[in-house]
């Protein structure tokens, strides 16, 4: 089946190229909601608010909280995405259109509820983070006004969620939200981090593990010294080592002490074991396992390795919004997780020490990832942020090519610190299929979603899938599942113009992997209006912008021709300063 379209594009070769007029996408996107969610103007007006809006690499994408006489509905909003050329090109929603009318003026004051949710914690220690935020609750019925109420305690493991009935005081939910890299455990939680001044960033270096013990000479765990061994040394271990430059780490003009602090990351000490900072007089970390200082400066050296490449080299910003920007990290927790409601990581110290492994501390971080680039809105739906924390943690370890694809070891998760006798690691070469092969476990189910990204990522790269990863991270919500999530992640690689092959390649995986994927519809990139300058004679050579232009058909055979010719002598006097050039786009096969 041939098909043909024409794509006309106008070209002013003087001062300027003609524009597109700014719109309000405010306006554009509320109209849109309206006409899915079946209201009318003045009632969505007042059920949406626009609560955060991202310009990325992707577009612009405006996000909605739904809101109840100006109280937000818990966890329900409304996301739209915008092309850069001011379409829409994508949404998702978790509005909820069976929220009762009810009282939202509450009976109770924070204080009193503060006291309840205590209360029914029943904790006795130091309370280093508390947070409330008033909610309509519509999660179970009926709908109710509440109170979210988060408490971290230093004898109570965990990130506590509390919903109080802010008319009657009544506990609705109490749950430990942390999100566990494979299990909880018990964990004691010690201090606020506080930062110190004045200070100065110079750059350092330390031994390190990159990513573990055992990848960088293609070792196995229990061969030989490659032991955890009660958290003892060794020759092998210690040799395992490699010295690495910290691009920043502070130096205290008072103390005149360095201290693993950079514009990304700070170490905290906000669980127990009490450890410190482990600031020292040399700007060289320089530790053994067995040093407690060693899982400090691992973790740090990775968290902001991992930060620094996010911003640098993508050229996404993603960082918390609490503790002035920076990723808080305690290096020794009882087990590692990560805190959504203060936006810090622990690492724990049960078995082998999770500092030591990087892909520990990449998972843990790829929590927080999920969580700030969504705005707060990660989800676990299906093992989705499970999967998200193992691919992030497993993109930065195979790209050191230590192991290649017909190793086992390739496709392991934790290579250090699971596949042993503490427990059993997971894998990115997972079998199962969506959605038969859920097992109704985040972390077991969330190797679906894994193991489909880095299969994408071995064909297209590292950097072009991590990039689509993120700004299609930041269209989802927290009712997203994997196959919203694989519909994000290719439609924010098709606004960044990514070539028909990449997009076919991302079909065609998530699509082999169960997420049924709708064909992608024909799609033109043409090359953005710039000034153009004549040449001798004032005569401008028409370049061949078929080289400019990407086509995107399911088949990938679109075949491009051009109208003028590719150098055709034209004379912008003889028309005004205006040309137009039409593109006649075509290709064989269908697009069904």
């Amino acid at each position: 089946m041939k098909k043909e379209l024409y794509y006309v594009v106008l070209c002013m070769f003087s001062s300027v190229f003609l524009n597109g007029q700014t719109t309000n996408k405010e306006k554009i996107a509320l109209d849109f909601i309206r006409g899915k969610v079946n209201r009318n103007e003045r009632r969505i007006q007042n059920e949406l608010r626009l609560n955060n809006v991202r310009k990325g690499k992707s577009g612009e994408t405006l996000r909605f909280q739904q809101e109840l006489k100006g109280v937000p509905v818990f966890g329900a909003e409304y996301i739209v995405n915008f092309n850069d050329d001011e379409k829409i090109a994508f949404s998702t929603n978790s509005f909820d259109p069976t929220i009762e009318n009810i009282n939202v003026i509450p009976a109770l004051n924070t204080e009193t509820a503060l006291k309840k949710a205590k209360e029914s914690l029943g904790a006795k220690g130091n309370l280093h983070f508390e947070e409330s935020k008033l909610f309509v609750y519509n999660l179970t019925k009926p709908t109710r006004l509440a109170y979210k109420i988060n408490l971290q305690y230093d004898d109570k493991p965990g990130d506590w969620e509390i919903f109080v009935d802010a008319q009657t005081g009544d506990i609705i939910s109490l749950k430990d939200v942390a999100v566990y890299h494979h299990k909880k455990n018990t964990s004691y939680n010690k201090k606020s981090y506080e930062a110190k001044i004045p200070y100065a960033f110079r750059s350092g270096t330390a031994m390190v593990f990159n990513p573990d013990p055992l990848s960088i000479g293609k070792n196995t765990y229990g061969v030989g010294d490659y032991i955890d061994n009660g958290d003892n040394t060794n020759e092998s271990l210690d040799n395992a080592r490699v010295n690495v430059v910290l691009p920043e780490i502070t130096f205290d003009l008072g103390t005149r002490l360095y201290r693993l602090k950079s514009s990304y990351c700070d170490i905290g000490d906000f669980e127990e074991p009490k450890n410190g900072f482990f600031e020292q007089r040399s700007d060289f970390f320089n530790f053994t396992r067995d040093n407690e200082g060693f899982e400090a400066v691992n973790a740090f050296y990775h968290i902001d390795k991992s930060l620094r490449y996010i911003r640098k080299t993508l050229g996404i910003n993603c960082l918390p919004k609490k503790n002035k920007g920076l990723v808080i990290f305690d290096p020794h927790g009882d087990t590692s997780h990560y805190l959504e409601s203060s936006e810090k990581i622990a690492l724990g110290i049960n078995e082998i020490d999770g500092g030591e492994d990087a892909d520990i501390i990449l998972h843990e971080l790829g929590h927080g990832i999920h969580d700030w680039i969504t705005g707060g809105r990660s989800s676990f739906v299906e093992g989705l942020g499970e999967g998200c924390g193992d691919y992030w943690a497993q993109s930065y370890s195979r790209s050191l090519s230590q192991w290649l694809p017909t190793d086992q070891e390739y496709h392991y998760l934790f290579n250090w610190d699971g596949h042993n006798e503490y427990w059993e690691g997971r894998t990115t070469n997972y079998p199962e299929k969506y959605p038969q092969g859920l097992k109704g476990a985040i972390h077991t189910d969330g190797q679906i979603w894994a193991t489909a990204l880095m299969k994408i990522y071995d064909i297209i790269g590292r950097k072009k899938t991590d990039t689509a990863f993120l700004e299609g991270l930041a269209l989802t919500n927290s009712t997203s599942g994997q196959v919203q999530a694989a519909r994000a992640f290719r439609q924010a690689a098709i606004n960044m113009n990514y070539p028909c092959s990449d997009i076919n390649t991302m079909t065609r995986i998530f699509n082999e992997t169960g997420y049924g994927l709708e064909n992608v519809p024909l799609i033109l990139n043409v090359p953005a209006n710039k000034i153009e300058q004549t040449g001798g004679g004032n005569v401008f050579v028409l370049p061949d912008y078929r080289l400019q232009c990407n086509a995107i058909v399911t088949t990938c055979d679109a075949v491009l021709t051009q109208n003028p010719l590719p150098n055709t002598n034209l004379d912008p006097r003889r028309s005004h300063h205006y040309y137009y050039s039409s593109f006649p786009f075509k290709w064989n096969g269908s697009n069904k």
